[in-house]
């Protein structure tokens, strides 16, 4: 114990054992420093987990305190990879690199398409739809009427004996819009909806202001997976503003006959403005078609003038019996 007390009681001992000390708390404070801006890496590499916990064989580490977690051992999904371009810029399935532009359908082939798609039929079968019963009153005949749609053409004018068409088709499945499209007479085109029997009559009467032919009333049977047509050829007669009515009447059968009773369900005034020729050429069709008008009238009202006069002519010329001489 007096050995250590010597020792420390040296001056230079105590120097030496200062700068010791100090020394080594230089390197405790940089080693201190060292770990707080140089922390060592948690995870050791792939398969080796926190704490040095190595994997092997397919395992998973898992490193710190687990306690109470969910660990998920399923691997991560891959992206997906991507084609092999060929050198001709195609994708090697033979799919383009740029795709191709949509092609947009142009309307005639709209027309086509609609003119030629198929009936709607039921998935049960055509047996498996069951037929209406036959009405027996007129009411049940009323409500036994289904509703349809109908396109025309409206040419809103024309010239003095300038033929023109008006087409109307009619259809119980085809929307207003495809229906439209399949009118093929110039004119406005309208569409509307009415209800329709399995025959309808459809007139378009024009009064003395047009020649309408065919004339009358015009029945058809109506196709459920098609459109049923009507066509009239209209000659106007006389300028101005001028009307057609186009209707179309249901034609009902009760008990399984037919009734002639037709009603009404659709009825249209179709304005047409009528002008004077323009041309030469109007002008004579006008004159050809008036003097052949003319000449029918002339014949229908000439003849029995005509004939009146020549069989008083022959009657003046016959001598009477009065005046002939007594010869005795």
């Amino acid at each position: 114990m007096s050995g250590n007390w010597s020792f420390l009681g040296s001056k230079k001992n105590r120097e030496i054992l200062a700068w010791l000390a100090g020394g080594l708390a230089a390197v405790v404070v940089l080693w201190t420093a060292f770990v707080y801006f140089h922390p060592p890496k948690i995870d050791g590499g792939e398969g080796k987990g926190k704490g040095g916990v190595i994997a092997s064989h397919g395992g998973v580490s898992v490193g710190g305190n687990v306690w109470n977690s969910t660990i998920n051992t399923s691997p991560a999904p891959l992206p997906p990879l991507a084609p092999p371009i060929s050198p001709s810029g195609t994708e090697s399935a033979g799919q383009p690199a740029n795709p191709p532009t949509p092609h947009v359908p142009t309307s005639a082939e709209l027309v086509d398409a609609i003119r030629h798609r198929p009936p709607q039929v039921s998935p049960l079968g055509p047996e498996a739809v069951p037929s209406p019963p036959t009405p027996t009153t007129v009411d049940e005949a009323l409500a036994s009427l289904r509703a349809a749609n109908v396109a025309f053409n409206t040419p809103d004018k024309a010239r003095l004996s300038n033929e023109f068409i008006v087409q109307a088709k009619l259809s119980t499945r085809l929307r207003p819009e495809e229906l439209q499209v399949l009118i093929d007479e110039p004119g406005k085109r309208q569409v509307a909806t009415l209800n329709v029997s399995d025959r309808m009559a459809a007139t378009l009467s024009g009064g003395s202001a047009f020649d309408v032919s065919p004339s009358g009333p015009q029945e058809q049977w109506i196709s459920e997976s098609g459109t049923t047509e009507w066509n009239w050829q209209v000659t106007p007669k006389s300028a101005g503003e001028q009307s057609l009515i186009l209707t179309f009447d249901a034609l009902i059968s009760l008990n399984g006959k037919e009734d002639r009773r037709t009603i009404n369900t659709f009825k249209r005034r179709i304005v047409v403005d009528v002008g004077w020729p323009e041309t030469a050429g109007e002008w004579l069709e006008m004159v050809k078609k008036t003097g052949e008008n003319v000449s029918w009238i002339w014949a229908t009202l000439l003849l029995p003038v005509g004939g009146g006069i020549w069989a008083w002519i022959k009657r003046r010329g016959r001598p009477s019996e009065q005046t002939k001489p007594n010869v005795s």
